[in-house]
């Protein structure tokens, strides 16, 4: 009984300890708002990039990680398994990704979204999210996050970041991920015995599965873009910010920028004398 006692006293502590760190982000995220001064707007199409040399090291460090572990490992990935067994695990781990989805959509007040990111999360409980449902009428999938919250608010992207393992940022999506860490139900404890080391594992694993069932997804496509870019730190550099665009706006169009998806920018652009180009001009791209 003393046990249970101290866990549940753990638990709440563990609480505590998250909404205090809730809070300090969001201190800092006041700060961050002067950057919003040297950008239009949240989806402005330049890309701050102060720190350009640092991230170009840490960006050939990344890089090499891929070609030694991740690639191979995608393509093992992406060759024995079977198609309908790589959507159940990109279904499962959109699935647990749903609390995270659903609270940026209740914190941006888009309640319709929110309410159905509910009802695909129940829909898709009976298979524990492996398999995805096959109602027409069924809300398409669309991912949120707490950069994309901030950038509802008005909240400056910040400087261009890239970072170790995990690749393209901004000051604003790194403090992103950090709340979506503090309020990511894997990140809180499920076992008794050794809780933290449990979700702490847990966590880690999905993230390490989504980024091999992204690159495997992407195989053709980034090994197309490494080999044609004259710059490849730029060509990333512009797609993501470009991606990011297209998520903060829900796929709306905005003046001068690309919403084109993942898939698309990588298979659109093409090297030119200062950089690269989308192959077609009827979406331009941004220039970093």
């Amino acid at each position: 009984m003393r046990f249970l006692h101290c866990h549940k006293l753990h638990v709440v502590l563990t609480a505590l300890r998250r909404c205090a760190l809730i809070l300090v982000v969001l201190g800092a995220v006041t700060g961050c708002t002067s950057l919003s001064q040297q950008q239009s707007n949240s989806t402005s199409a330049a890309v701050y990039d102060p720190i350009e040399p640092v991230n170009r090291i840490v960006f050939a460090f990344n890089d090499a990680v891929d070609v030694v572990v991740i690639r191979p490992i995608s393509i093992v990935y992406a060759d024995l398994l079977p198609d309908p067994v790589k959507d159940s695990v990109r279904s499962f781990l959109r699935w647990l990704k749903s609390p995270i989805i659903l609270a940026n959509e209740l914190l941006q007040g888009n309640l319709d979204a929110a309410s159905a990111t509910t009802e695909r999360f129940f829909v898709k409980a009976a298979s524990l999210g492996l398999v995805e449902a096959a109602d027409a009428e069924q809300p398409p999938y669309r991912s949120e996050d707490f950069g994309q919250t901030l950038a509802v608010y008005n909240v400056g992207a910040g400087p261009y970041l890239v970072l170790p393992f995990i690749g393209p940022s901004n000051l604003r999506d790194l403090i992103g991920t950090v709340v979506d860490s503090i309020i990511d139900p894997l990140a809180t404890p499920v076992t008794v015995l050794d809780p933290q080391k449990t979700a702490a594992t847990l966590s880690v694993s999905r993230q390490v599965l989504t980024g091999v069932d992204f690159r495997g997804e992407s195989l053709t496509q980034i090994d197309g873009l490494k080999r044609e870019s004259l710059d490849y730190y730029a060509t990333v550099r512009t797609i993501y910010n470009q991606q990011r665009v297209s998520e903060i706006l829900n796929g709306e169009q905005p003046t001068g920028v690309s919403t084109q998806t993942d898939d698309q920018l990588f298979q659109s652009f093409e090297p030119t004398e200062d950089g690269v180009k989308p192959a077609q001009s009827g979406q331009p791209a941004v220039d970093n």
